[in-house]
């Protein structure tokens, strides 16, 4: 059994391949290892209808390796809440402001205004685990609270448009996917942090999720219906992979 590793191309990423021959396998299977995609297929099946197959799942290869990425660089985007950070909220970048005042609970403020993510700690807080287990719980609250409220003005209006129904949505807070859905229940669901994005990205994810009320897959048809109301989607698509790791707290 031969063990050869090469790189390929997917969306213009260099992706690390890892082959293996087999002399008796009748088929191909991809599966990602870390971040290399790892092939298994029949010995005597050529590279280059290995590459027409990468071709063909291209969308959906692609999606998992910038899921897998950007989980793997997750570490160097922990906050500490310190000032002078920088938090993505709308698709501008909001500077931490952090301060001790005469108060009994933590405080957090998102002032839109002069873009500041404002934190008033009690003076006798000075334990700085105790301090981020706390901002984050709070953050968090914020951007689910926000997030949903966006959704409850922008999701009706889009389902209305596309003229497609879902049952209900939920906000709730996920480490790699933006959204999901459940097709056979029309239900739909939100990552908290999508009030961090731009506006035609907030919404793109939400035709995205609808879409697959109508298209269950990945296909070409669910992508040619999406960009029927967001013809910039490649576009929003890329920036969102290449902002993964901006897109967390």
């Amino acid at each position: 059994m031969a063990n050869t590793r090469y790189y390929v191309l997917i969306k213009n990423e260099k992706v690390p391949v890892q082959v293996r021959n087999y002399q008796n396998s009748n088929s191909v299977k991809l599966y990602f290892k870390a971040d290399t995609l790892c092939i298994s297929k029949p010995a005597s099946l050529n590279f280059s209808r290995v590459e027409s197959i990468i071709k063909e799942n291209e969308n959906s290869l692609y999606d998992e390796y910038m899921k897998i990425i950007s989980t793997t660089n997750l570490e160097s985007s922990i906050k500490h809440w310190v000032t002078g950070e920088k938090m993505l909220y709308l698709g501008e970048d909001y500077t931490v402001k952090r301060e001790h005042c005469d108060l009994q609970k933590i405080e957090i403020k998102i002032d839109v205004e002069k873009k500041q993510i404002v934190i008033s700690l009690p003076n006798n807080l000075l334990d700085e685990k105790v301090i981020k287990e706390n901002v984050d719980r709070g953050i968090k609250s914020i951007l689910k609270n926000n997030t949903y409220v966006k959704l409850q003005e922008r999701l009706p209006e889009i389902s209305s448009k596309m003229g497609i129904k879902y049952s209900y949505f939920k906000v709730h807070d996920a480490t790699t996917k933006l959204g999901s859905c459940v097709p056979q229940k029309k239900s739909l669901n939100f990552n908290l942090r999508l009030v961090m994005l731009p506006q035609r990205a907030f919404d793109a994810i939400i035709i995205h999720e609808l879409a697959h009320i109508k298209y269950p897959n990945h296909s070409k048809e669910f992508y040619e219906y999406i960009k029927k109301y967001e013809p910039d989607y490649d576009n929003i698509d890329k920036w969102l992979k290449e902002n993964a790791k901006r897109i967390s707290i």
